[in-house]
């Protein structure tokens, strides 16, 4: 960087410290980074419109210059901060923490209060020593630079809590890289104009004005808006205060070993904005950031630490990209925890609710079908009666209609039956133990009495490796699949049933189960419609039963966290098969 000579040099016409207000020239180098977006934040200050009122009252107009005074009264003190990191016998300074106070200013209480901004920014500059014109010539440019900033974020959606990774990104880009070109330009021309900067230094100037912006809207804009966001939303970090505490001290200690002394190397500092960033989120991070940056630009000012070597030009550079670079490297983190943790807190929430509604589901599958039985019952009764006493005298048109009244309330029975099946097993508690399947498979099929058929099936149970299961509802899910296998094999001359299992699929998965046949099969197109709740496919419809066995299967191997699906051709016989999942349980 270049050092300006004492004024009654060449053509300085104007002693140094008029060249930018607060920080001089204030040749501000430091790198880009973002601000946030504007009034689109929860506790944005909304201040009655006077318009279509013929007076205001005093209480009114106080409480319309609280906004403004607030940002005048933050922005110049912030200015005269920016001094402090001047270098010794120049105007340049690494860093300008005014611009990332305004621009947060701005996004947070709306950009309506640029002028407190613009007065704030010209006194400053007036009260350093700086000429009238000249003081309002950067006053003006920086003003320019804080509301193109504010709105291109607010287009941008920047929200201010940075709590994306997209909006710390885009709020470094628009903030800290595009808008300071607007100060860096108006306020280098001013002062060239005013013969304090001459045509050579053009470059040097405009290049530490362009970065000491940039890094003051990363660094303190960040910061601002952290604690803001932080204050409105009324969240506080999860840890506590001795850990917060413990974790300042030990950012400013080791900062301060690391820029004093140059052989302690910077990058010690990183695991701090880890800490910071996963514990402490948005918030800590941006202390960490300031912490960091503000004791590293001092002591570098001021010739100490790995970057105070060398002349004024070649300390900057490495200062401000460790800067740059170790903010992005906390906010970004800090953003990508609490996005993780957003998410993690919307799954829970909407796992839960779905948890309430399929409860309240299964619940009012129960009572409606609890409810249902008796008047279905009273139904079957009194025709069954009638057409034991009255049959004799019943036409035949009546007795077949009252007939298809007596079997629709039989069919009407085994749906009710299923339907409290299911809500049964929603409700069940899932007790899980070291079952045997080829034992479960034996015992459903002794249930099922298949020696009483026409044409009792060859059932072929192989030896299979044990499960956890509930052995209860083990038996259940072989009882439904052979009973669905001996139902479409009766066309067979010979039906072969086989119940086995093969290997696993991967790793760390458990056998596969399966029951095969060499029945009717089916179109595998619909595998997926067998699974659904009285669901038959039309070529099956002279069949027995309601299509409720297999969407109790499902459920059941859903429960124990597996899987089942379906494989067959028509004509070809059907292979249904399933996993067990590891023990737990499925809501």
């Amino acid at each position: 960087m270049h050092d300006f000579p004492a004024p009654n040099n060449g053509p300085y016409t104007t002693p140094p410290s008029q060249m930018r207000g607060g920080s001089g020239m204030q040749a501000r180098l430091a790198p880009p980074d973002t601000p946030t977006q504007d009034a689109a934040v929860p506790r944005a200050i909304t201040l009655p419109s006077p318009v279509g009122r013929v007076r205001s009252r005093p209480g009114h107009r106080l409480r319309e210059l609280r906004a403004p005074l607030l940002i005048a009264c933050t922005y110049y003190p912030a200015a005269r901060l920016g001094m402090l990191f001047q270098f010794p016998h120049t105007e340049v300074a690494p860093v300008w923490p005014a611009s990332g106070l305004a621009v947060a200013s701005l996004l947070v209480l709306g950009r309506r209060h640029w002028p407190a901004l613009a007065i704030a920014a010209f006194l400053a500059d007036l009260t350093n020593g700086t000429e009238p014109a000249l003081s309002a010539a950067m006053a003006a440019g920086s003003t320019g630079e804080y509301l193109v900033a504010a709105t291109l974020l607010r287009r941008a959606d920047v929200r201010p809590d940075l709590a994306r990774i997209r909006d710390v990104i885009v709020f470094t880009g628009l903030g800290g890289l595009v808008a300071p070109t607007v100060a860096a330009s108006v306020g280098t021309y001013s002062l060239w104009l005013s013969d304090v900067a001459m045509t050579k230094d053009f470059p040097t100037v405009w290049a530490s004005w362009w970065l000491a912006d940039g890094i003051g809207v990363l660094m303190f804009g960040a910061g601002c808006l952290a604690i803001w966001s932080a204050w409105s939303s009324g969240r506080r970090p999860a840890p506590g205060r001795i850990e917060g505490i413990g974790l300042a001290i030990l950012t400013v200690a080791t900062a301060g070993l690391v820029f004093l002394s140059p052989t302690v190397s910077p990058s010690v500092l990183f695991p701090l904005a880890i800490w910071a960033g996963v514990r402490f989120e948005q918030l800590g991070a941006a202390g960490v950031t300031l912490a960091v940056a503000s004791v590293a630009t001092y002591a570098t000012v001021h010739g100490s630490g790995r970057f105070s070597i060398g002349t004024m030009s070649p300390r900057l550079l490495p200062l401000q990209l460790y800067t740059v670079s170790y903010s992005l490297t906390a906010l970004v983190l800090a953003a990508a925890i609490t996005s993780r943790r957003s998410s993690d807190q919307r799954l829970r929430a909407r796992t839960l609710e779905l948890e309430a509604k399929n409860q309240e589901l299964e619940a009012f599958t129960y009572t409606v079908s609890h409810d249902l039985r008796a008047p279905l019952r009273a139904i079957h009764a009194f025709s069954t009666l009638v057409t034991e006493e009255e049959g004799t005298r019943l036409s035949v048109a009546g007795a077949r209609r009252l007939g298809t009244v007596t079997r629709n309330a039989e069919h009407m029975s085994r749906l009710i039956d299923s339907l409290l099946g299911l809500s049964h097993l929603g409700r069940q508690r899932l007790v899980r133990q070291t079952v045997d399947p080829a034992r479960a498979a034996r015992a459903a099929a002794g249930r099922l009495h298949l020696d009483l058929e026409v044409r009792p099936p060859e059932l072929a149970i192989a030896a299979m490796p044990q499960c956890s299961a509930d052995p209860v509802l083990l038996e259940q899910v072989y009882e439904n699949l052979i009973g669905n296998a001996v139902k479409f094999t009766r066309d067979r001359e010979v039906a072969r049933i086989e119940v086995g299992s093969t290997a696993p699929r991967g790793d760390g998965e458990g056998p596969v189960y399966h029951v095969r046949d060499n029945g009717a099969g089916f179109d595998p197109r619909y595998a997926q419609r067998l699974f659904a709740l009285f669901e038959r496919l039309p070529q099956h419809a002279d069949l027995p039963g309601i299509g409720a066995g297999l969407a109790i299967v499902a459920r059941i191997v859903d429960r124990h966290g597996g899987t089942v699906w379906a494989e067959g051709c028509p004509g070809e016989g059907a292979m249904f098969r399933f996993t067990v999942g590891p023990p737990g349980e499925r809501p």
